[in-house]
């Protein structure tokens, strides 16, 4: 995305570089095999929440505690639809994040996951 940017701002090198990268393979990255420790993630929460950051410390330690990735409680910038509500700007949207909508009256946790597009429930 960066270098097609490039290319239509005709900055030097852009379009030599995409084409060279677009014909190019690069291996899979290995599977991970660690995982954030709890002790590692209340560190994050207790810097965000020393710095003032208490949105950033709840969203670490719900990322943790749900065992969900990043974009699952945050959320992502989508193509914006006509009837979607959220956070819309230059055609698009902000959404997929947790919502209190996912959250039941008795804070059971209940949300379609990213990687495998099936309901967890917390």
């Amino acid at each position: 995305m960066l270098l097609s940017f490039g290319v239509s701002m005709r900055f030097d090198g852009c379009a030599g570089t995409l084409a060279v990268l677009s014909v190019m393979e690069f291996e899979s990255p290995k599977r991970r095999v660690e995982a954030l420790s709890f002790e590692q993630a209340a560190r994050v929460v207790d810097l965000d929440l020393a710095a003032g950051r208490h949105s950033l410390a709840l969203g670490q330690a719900l990322q943790f505690e749900l065992t969900v990735r990043q974009v699952d409680v945050i959320g992502k910038w989508t193509t914006a639809g006509s009837d979607e509500g959220g956070i819309v700007s230059r055609g698009r949207r902000w959404g997929g994040g947790l919502l209190w909508s996912h959250v039941s009256p008795g804070f059971v946790v209940s949300k379609v996951t990213t990687k495998t597009a099936a309901t967890g429930e917390w």
